[in-house]
């Protein structure tokens, strides 16, 4: 412990570290933490924490924190700001993993510009407005702790350390299942590094491949039982299950395998144009395949200089770990499951100054590291442009929401027997003018380009991210993600969140449970018109049906 406070200690007193991540976090985050709102998750506080939903699908680590300290109502400005600096904390401890192995005086940008473009990367927006944003902050740095853990069992042979790396996996997995491919990547980069030094003269036990493929697999295996023995035993304490009626299932990795029935042939085609092809208009997809070419070429050059065939597979395996949960989930993997991704751009540009170290006492190096903290710079700029950007767009999203449920309930009081309980029917969709920056138009030059690639492999691929009002081709997630057309059926088919939505904002209405009514409103569906249309809302004997849409 007191080595790693002292490698901590390095980065979190260095003035130029500390300011250049501190305002990254600032700019990056200043919007969500200081404008809170009410979306997707927000309103199932109670089901994950009391009732216990989130440790019966695996996430169990906020779930015991619970019991600790207080997380199940909606904490708005506290949760963000605790959650930032917990990621900035996290982030460091990848630059101490990194400078454990490194042994070139890099210098501090080089670790900087790391930490700062892995805490700004827009994809990190995708799930950092789910409610506690799914734990990735703490998820991190614990499997930046499991790595260390893992070196530290190679090198000294202790099955003990090898347990304990495990144990912080099964922490980090608590979080989000997700950080299985975050650690895998870990662990090829830290075995790169470690091969790209190492004396032919004197061979150590961490630069033995079969050692880091028997630790990783002995690691991995421990923490995928010891989360299940978890997850097993909490549902012993506290009684919780996934009611037979929802439609979320346990994310593990036995119950993928075994309840997956995929054609794996379109979930990989899907993965590449999510996590390839919208490099042509995406920021941080286009960051990560730029980031992927320059590490494989990179690794392969190395390789023929220096004849050493692993480090060209360690580089070429980083694009290829991440296959590993779309064969167990059996579904392209979400943006906001993608945890992987500013791993693998802020590596790129660490190794930029990696290979810079190499110049020092040169006359050209100075300009060359001039060069590259100038262009850090403008990359970073950009990423936290964005993330600002999304995040701006959850604000108008669920300010939207608000209105229209305000408006609903409005006219409900006004006319209508509110003891009666409430059916939600119709698709109300994030409207064009709030979400616009996540389309692409058809017309454009770089769809045209992406379609012309999509259609070599299948002339249909780029149809189901074609958004429903036609307006073009949809690049983002959550940005375009409507609480209201999550919460119309949202776990069993009842609208229940958008209930919890307006319990939130004061209102005491109740939303019919009956599957069987919900489904009948249907047959009435057609007569109404969608909302804000007059007659919008239909009142029968039993209850009543508002038909909610924009399409």
């Amino acid at each position: 412990m007191k080595k790693l406070w002292n490698d901590l200690s390095y980065f979190l007193k260095n003035k130029i570290y500390m300011i250049v991540v501190s305002l990254t976090a600032l700019f990056s985050y200043g919007f969500a933490m200081t404008h809170p709102s009410i979306g997707i998750d927000d309103t199932c506080i109670g089901l994950y924490f009391e009732e216990g939903l989130a440790p019966a699908v695996g996430r169990w680590v906020l779930y015991l924190l619970n019991k600790l300290i207080t997380l199940d109502i909606f904490l708005p400005w506290m949760t963000e700001v605790v959650a930032v600096a917990i990621f900035v904390l996290s982030v460091t401890l990848w630059c101490v993993l990194i400078r454990r192995v490194v042994k070139r005086e890099v210098g501090i940008w080089g670790y900087t510009l790391f930490a700062a473009l892995f805490l700004s990367c827009p994809l990190i927006s995708e799930v950092f407005v789910f409610y506690l944003h799914n734990g990735i902050c703490i998820a991190y740095g614990i499997t930046a702790i499991a790595i260390m853990e893992l070196l530290d069992a190679i090198e000294q042979k202790s099955i003990w350390r090898l347990l304990f790396s495990a144990g912080c996996l099964t922490i980090a997995l608590g979080c989000y299942e997700s950080f299985m491919i975050v650690y895998l990547i870990g662990i090829l980069v830290v075995f790169f590094l470690i091969r790209l030094q190492r004396d032919k003269n004197q061979v150590t036990n961490k630069e033995k491949p079969h050692f880091w493929i028997i630790a990783a697999l002995i690691s991995v295996a421990g923490a995928v039982i010891f989360r299940t023995v978890i997850v097993r035993i909490l549902q012993w304490i506290y009684g919780f299950a996934i009611p037979e009626d929802f439609t979320v299932t346990a994310r593990g990795v036995i119950e993928s395998l075994t309840g997956s029935e995929t054609d794996f042939a379109i979930v990989l085609k899907r993965f590449w144009v999510m996590h390839y092809l919208n490099g042509f208009c995406y920021l941080p997809i286009t960051v990560l395949v730029l980031a992927i070419f320059a590490l494989v070429v990179y690794g392969i050059t190395q390789a023929i200089r220096r004849k050493d065939v692993f480090l060209a597979l360690s580089m070429v395996c980083i694009p290829l770990a991440p296959l590993a949960m779309v064969v167990i989930e059996g579904l392209p993997t979400h943006y906001r499951a993608s945890q992987y991704v500013p791993l693998i751009g802020a590596f790129a540009v660490f190794l930029c100054f990696y290979e810079m170290a190499a110049l020092k006492g040169k006359g050209i190096e100075k300009t060359c590291r001039l060069c590259a903290v100038a262009l850090g710079f403008v990359l970073l700029w950009n990423q936290s442009v964005q993330m600002n950007q999304w995040f701006y767009v959850d604000y108008l999203k669920y300010e939207d929401t608000k209105q229209v449920m305000e408006q609903i309930a409005y006219d409900l009081q006004k006319d209508h027997d509110i003891s009666k309980p409430i059916i939600f029917k119709g698709a109300y969709m994030v409207p064009y003018e709030i979400a616009k920056d996540a389309y692409l138009p058809f017309y454009s030059a770089k769809y045209q380009t992406m379609k012309k690639i999509a259609d070599v492999v299948d002339p249909h691929l780029l149809e189901k991210y074609n958004a429903e009002d036609g307006r073009g081709y949809v690049f983002a997630e959550t940005p375009v993600a409507s609480t209201f057309r999550w919460g119309v059926t949202a776990f069993d088919g009842t609208p229940r969140e958008l209930q919890a939505f307006w319990n939130m904002h004061g209102y005491s209405f109740s939303t019919e449970t009956d599957l069987e009514r919900i489904d009948g409103a249907y047959d009435v569906l057609d007569k109404i018109p969608p909302y804000p249309q007059a007659g919008y809302i239909y009142e029968n004997e039993e209850n009543i049906i508002i038909h909610v849409s924009n399409q």
